[in-house]
């Protein structure tokens, strides 16, 4: 158990950086969007970027870094990934302008699979756990394809 726990922890640490560190970039280049920076889409990235969900979003990133980095402790990765998963909830309530990224956005699907990975791991079983990995890499993925929403927003 302590060893596919340390397995998973690694796996989502390398997943947190791949995945969320593209989207945590994508911040500086919605803000650029031609659609973005001018008219009512401005204001609405602006009101979101610079209220509680960007910092909520950066919270979420620490988190899942956190998860990753929880070593071989089960219990240490179970408070993470329920951190994230917090994180996630709050954040599917405030999401970014829909003029950015649209009504069914690749953020919201990867919000909920770290919500389903939480839930997973909570269960601390070793298939409970790779199950937890699948959900955290499926979250990672959809965070990448949410950056590059951000990206196409850019032009």
């Amino acid at each position: 158990m302590r060893n596919i726990a340390r397995g998973l922890a690694s796996a989502v640490a390398i997943l947190a950086m791949s995945g969320c560190g593209a989207a945590a970039g994508g911040r500086a280049t919605a803000s650029a969007s031609p659609a973005a920076t001018s008219g009512p889409c401005a204001v609405l990235l602006l009101n979101w970027e610079s209220g509680p969900a960007w910092a909520r979003f950066q919270k979420l990133i620490a988190d899942l870094n956190n998860t990753g980095s929880s070593g071989a402790s089960l219990a240490a990765l179970q408070s993470h990934a329920d951190a994230a998963a917090h994180d996630s909830k709050v954040l599917l309530t405030e999401m970014p302008p829909a003029c950015v990224l649209g009504e069914d956005t690749d953020l919201a699907a990867a919000l909920r699979h770290f919500i389903a990975a939480a839930s997973d791991i909570d269960m601390g079983g070793a298939s409970d756990l790779l199950a937890g990995a699948k959900e955290f890499k499926a979250g990672s993925a959809a965070m990448t394809r949410a950056s590059a929403d951000f990206l196409h927003a850019a032009g």
